[in-house]
C-alpha cells in the first residue's frame, strides 16, 4: 500500500512538471485524481496515521499536504488538498471522487466524515445523493459511531433524501458494532410498523430514528441483524430475530445464509480453546464445555454452508478453518476439496476454450494467495492438536491439487499415487552399517508462489507427527525439508542467492524440525535413526545441529548402554565451525558437554562420563579448579565445584582424585595422607549456567555414588565447604586399583584366547557336539552299523 501511494504521488508530480515545463499534454484530469484518491483510501486499513511514511511524503511533496495549521491527520490533509486542486483546475468532482474521499478519512471519526460530506452537499448535483450518504453511514458503522449515523440520517431527512435498503443494512451493522444488538429486534419490529416498538426504541433504547423513513425490510436485513448479533455473541437477540423471520415467513436468500454462516464460523474460530497459549492440560479440562460449544458452532456453520447452492470461496475457506480449529477435520477436508475442484474446473474450462498453452503464473494472484493461506492454516491447526492423520490427508490433497494446477490436468484424472503409503522402505543396513531410507518421490525446493507444500506446511506436518508419536512420518518429513535445509548451508551452491543473515534466519526456523523428529524417535527408542538423522542434518546444513536434538540423542544412547557412541556423536556435532554465536557458540558447547555428562551419569556410565568431562576441560569448556597445599602441618588439596550440577560434580571429584594420584606417583603400598576439601558454594554466584549444587546434594553423591563411600565433615567457619578424610580416600583408591586389576586380567584372558587359538578350538568342538546327535539319529533310522550291544 505504501509503495502504491508513493508511486501514485510521484506520477502526479511528473505529470504536473511535464505539463508546465515540457509542454506535454499530461495535465491530470478527473480520472487521474480519482485514481489517486482510490490509492489513498486503500491505505486506510494498512497504514496508520502515526506512520513515519506520512512525514517522508510531506517532505518530498509539500504542495500535496496543505492545511498545516489544522489538527488534521496527514491522510486528511492529503485528501482535502487533492480535492482543492481539482476545484482550482476546474475539474468537476463526481460521485467516485467523494466516495473514495469518505473511505480514506472514515476511520478518523465523525468530524472527518462531516467535513467531506459538507463538500459535496454544496454541489446541487450531489447534495441528495443517497449512495454517497450511505457511504458516509457505512464508514461510521464500521467504527460503531451510532451518534454520527443518527446525525447523517437527520441531515438526509432535512434534505428529503430517500433512504434505501442499503441504508437500513448500514444502520443495522452500526448498531451491532456499537454494542446495541439488544435493540435490533425492537428496531426491526418498529420498521415493520409496530408503533409500540417505535415508542419503545425511542424511550428505552435512546435511538432517535425517524422510523417512517426506512425502506421495507427484506431477507437480507434479518440475516444481517442475526449475523451481527451472533458476532457480538448476543444469542438471545439472534433467536428473537429468527422468530420474527419465521412469523413474517421470510425466506432466507443465499446471501443471507452466507452472512449467518460467516458469523457462526467467526465465533467458532474465536472461541476455540486449543490455541498455543492455552494448551496446558488444566486449561483443556477447564474449558471442555466451552470447547464443545465452539465445536457446535463450527458444525452449524458447516450445516448452513451445505444449504447454499454456490457459496463464495471466502466462505468455504473461513468455514474450513473454523471446523479445523475445533477438530472437525472431516468437514474441513470436504470444504478444501470443494475449493480445489472449483479452481480445477476453471482450469479445465480455460484449457477447452483457449488455444494457447496453460500458464499457472497467469492465475488470479488473490486466489492463489488465499489458497496458500488456507493450506497453511489447516496444517497449523493439525499441528496444534497433534492430529497427524488429518495432516497427512491434507498433505495428499494439497500435493495432488498442486500437480493439477501446475500441469493443467483434467479434473477426473486419478493417476496420483499416495505420498505416505509405504513411504519409508526398510532395506536393512547399508555398507557402512547405517539404516537405509528410500523415498517414493524426490523432495524439491518449492518457490514462495507455489501452491504445493512448502517449509511451513512440512513443519506443521512434522509437529503433528511428533505430538502423535509417529516417528516414521517424522523421519520422512525431514527428507522433504532437506532442500530447504540445504539452502541454508553457507558452503552449499543452493545458498548462493541468499545473504548470510538470511541463511541464519532460515536455519533458525528449520532447526526445530530435527528436534521434534529426534524427540519422537527417542520415545520409540529408534537410536539408529536418530544418529542417522543428526548426521544428515549436519551434512545438509553445514552447521552444528540444535542442542535439544543432540541432548535427546544422548539420553536414548545412554539408556541403551552405548556410552562410546555418545562421545563419537559429541565429537561430530562440534566438528562444523561456529556459524551463529548465539545459536552454536560457547554456550552451545557447554550445553552439549553438560547434557552428555548428565545422561551418562544417570545411566551409571561413570567412566564414559569422566572421559567426556576430561575432554570438556581440555577444550576449556568446563573448569577443574584444583588447588594444592603440600607443605605445613595440614596437607590437603581443594576442589571447587561452584556452579556445577550433580553429574558434572561427580565426574569432577573422580577426575580430581585420579589426577592427584597420577601427579604424586601414588602406589598401593603407600599411605595416603591428604585430606580433600570440596567447595560447594550456595548456588548464588554460579559462573556457569547450570543448576547449582548445594551441600546436601554433594554429601549424598559422595555417600551413595562412590564405593567405598566417602564420608564428609564440616569445615569450621565455612558452611559451603566439606572435608573428605584421607583414610576414606585411601580406601576408595585401593578399591579403584583392585577394580582396574580385575579389568586388566579380563582383557588379558581375551587376548590370550585370541593368540593361542583356544577360541577356535572351542568353536570347532561346539560344532562337533551339535553335529553328533544328527549323525546318530540318521544311523538308527537306516539301520546302518553294528547292532547295539546288550
Amino acid at each position: 500500500a505504501v509503495y502504491r501511494l508513493e508511486t501514485a504521488l510521484e506520477l502526479l508530480a511528473f505529470m504536473n512538471e511535464d505539463e508546465a515545463n515540457s509542454g506535454c499534454s499530461t495535465k491530470p484530469d478527473r480520472v487521474t485524481y480519482n485514481a489517486i484518491l482510490t490509492v489513498i483510501a486503500s491505505t486506510a486499513q494498512t497504514v496508520s496515521v502515526s506512520s513515519p511514511v506520512w512525514n517522508q511524503l510531506e517532505e518530498k511533496y509539500p504542495r500535496l499536504f496543505a492545511y498545516g495549521l489544522t489538527s488534521w491527520t496527514m491522510r486528511e490533509r492529503l485528501v482535502h488538498t487533492i480535492l482543492d486542486q481539482m476545484e482550482d483546475l476546474n475539474i468537476q468532482q463526481d460521485e467516485q471522487s467523494f466516495r473514495q474521499a469518505l473511505l480514506a478519512v472514515g476511520s478518523q471519526g465523525l468530524v472527518a466524515v462531516v467535513q467531506v460530506v459538507g463538500r459535496f452537499t454544496k454541489d446541487g448535483r450531489l447534495a441528495t445523493n443517497t449512495s454517497l450518504l450511505n457511504t458516509a453511514i457505512s464508514v461510521l458503522a464500521d467504527g460503531g459511531d451510532l451518534g454520527g449515523i443518527q446525525l447523517i440520517l437527520e441531515r438526509m431527512n432535512k434534505m428529503n433524501c430517500p433512504l434505501n435498503v442499503q441504508t437500513t443494512s448500514h444502520v443495522i451493522r452500526g448498531m451491532g458494532n456499537s454494542g446495541k444488538t439488544s435493540s435490533l429486534p425492537v428496531f426491526l419490529l418498529a420498521v415493520n410498523g409496530n408503533e409500540d416498538a417505535a415508542r419503545h426504541i425511542f424511550e428505552f433504547h435512546n435511538l432517535q430514528f425517524n422510523i417512517n423513513l426506512f425502506a421495507p425490510l427484506g431477507a437480507e436485513h434479518y440475516s444481517e441483524a442475526i449475523a451481527v448479533s451472533l458476532i457480538a455473541r448476543d444469542f438471545g437477540s439472534a433467536r428473537r430475530i429468527l422468530i420474527q423471520m419465521q412469523d413474517k415467513r421470510v425466506k432466507s436468500s443465499d446471501s443471507a445464509l452466507e452472512a449467518i454462516a460467516r458469523s457462526y464460523a467467526l465465533i467458532a474460530m474465536k472461541s476455540a480453546k486449543f490455541v498455543a497459549d492455552q494448551c496446558t492440560a488444566p486449561a483443556k479440562q477447564l474449558s471442555l464445555g466451552q470447547n464443545d460449544t465452539s465445536r457446535s458452532r463450527a458444525n452449524s456453520a458447516y450445516a448452513v454452508v451445505s444449504e447454499i447452492d454456490n457459496p463464495s470461496t471466502y466462505l468455504l475457506s473461513l468455514t474450513a478453518k473454523s471446523c479445523a480449529a475445533n477438530g472437525l477435520f472431516g468437514h474441513s477436508q470436504e470444504l478444501l476439496r470443494r475449493i480445489h475442484n472449483r479452481m480445477l474446473e476453471e482450469v479445465a474450462s480455460r484449457l477447452s476454450t483457449e488455444s494457447s498453452l496453460y500458464n499457472p503464473d497467469q492465475w488470479n494472484e488473490a486466489s492463489k494467495r488465499g489458497v496458500r493461506k488456507l493450506h497453511r492454516s489447516l496444517l497449523r491447526f493439525c499441528a496444534l492438536q497433534g492430529n497427524v492423520t488429518a495432516a497427512m490427508f491434507f498433505t495428499e490433497d494439497i500435493e495432488y491439487f498442486h500437480r493439477k494446477m501446475t500441469w493443467g490436468l483434467p479434473v477426473d484424472d486419478t493417476d496420483a499415487a499416495p505420498m505416505f503409503s509405504n513411504e519409508i522402505e526398510m532395506t536393512g543396513s547399508g555398507l557402512d552399517g547405517s539404516p537405509q531410507l528410500i523415498l517414493r518421490s524426490t523432495p524439491t525446493l518449492e518457490h514462495e508462489e507455489s501452491l504445493g507444500m512448502k517449509e511451513p506446511e512440512w513443519m506443521s506436518l512434522l509437529i503433528a507427527a511428533f505430538k502423535s508419536g509417529h516417528w516414521r512420518v517424522c523421519l520422512t518429513t525431514l527428507q522433504f525439508l532437506r532442500p530447504y535445509v540445504e539452502a541454508t548451508n553457507p558452503n552449499g551452491a543452493a545458498a548462493g542467492s541468499l545473504s548470510w543473515n538470511q541463511t541464519v534466519v532460515s536455519y533458525r526456523k528449520l532447526a526445530p524440525a530435527l528436534t521434534y523428529a529426534v524427540q519422537c524417535m527417542e520415545v520409540r527408542s529408534q537410536y539408529a535413526w536418530i544418529i542417522r538423522s543428526i548426521d544428515d542434518f549436519i551434512e545438509w546444513s553445514g552447521r552444528r545441529p540444535p542442542k535439544e536434538a543432540v541432548s535427546a540423542a544422548f539420553r536414548i544412547l545412554c539408556r541403551r548402554g552405548r556410552g562410546d557412541e555418545v562421545e563419537h556423536l559429541l565429537t561430530r556435532c562440534l566438528q562444523p565451525s561456529i556459524s551463529d554465536e548465539d545459536l552454536d557458540g560457547a554456550s552451545y558447547q557447554l550445553s552439549l558437554f553438560v547434557s552428555a555428562i548428565t545422561a551418562l551419569h544417570k545411566a551409571g556410565l561413570y567412566n564414559a562420563a569422566d572421559d567426556v568431562f576430561i575432554d570438556a576441560v581440555s577444550r576449556g569448556v568446563l573448569p577443574l579448579n584444583l588447588a594444592k597445599q603440600t607443605f605445613g602441618i595440614e596437607r590437603r588439596f581443594t576442589l571447587d565445584l561452584h556452579g556445577m550440577n550433580v553429574a558434572v560434580a561427580n565426574s569432577a571429584v573422580r577426575v580430581a582424585l585420579q589426577q592427584e594420584v597420577l601427579s604424586t606417583s601414588y602406589d598401593a603400598s603407600d599411605v595416603w595422607d591428604k585430606d580433600m576439601v570440596i567447595v560447594t558454594g550456595r548456588g548464588t554466584k554460579s559462573a556457569l549456567r547450570m543448576r547449582p549444587v548445594l551441600r546436601p546434594e554433594v554429601q549424598r553423591m559422595l555417600t551413595e555414588e562412590f564405593y567405598p563411600p566417602l564420608t564428609t565433615i564440616s569445615v569450621p567457619g565455612n558452611m559451603g565447604a566439606l572435608r573428605v578424610p584421607s583414610d576414606d580416600i585411601s580406601d576408595w583408591l585401593a578399591h579403584q586399583q583392585q577394580q582396574k586389576g580385575v579389568r586388566m586380567m579380563a582383557v588379558a584372558a581375551v587376548l590370550k584366547n585370541l593368540s593361542t587359538g583356544n577360541s577356535l578350538k572351542v568353536a570347532l568342538a561346539k560344532k562337533a557336539r551339535e553335529a553328533a546327535p544328527e549323525k546318530t539319529n540318521g544311523a538308527e533310522e537306516d539301520n546302518f552299523g553294528p547292532p547295539p550291544s546288550e
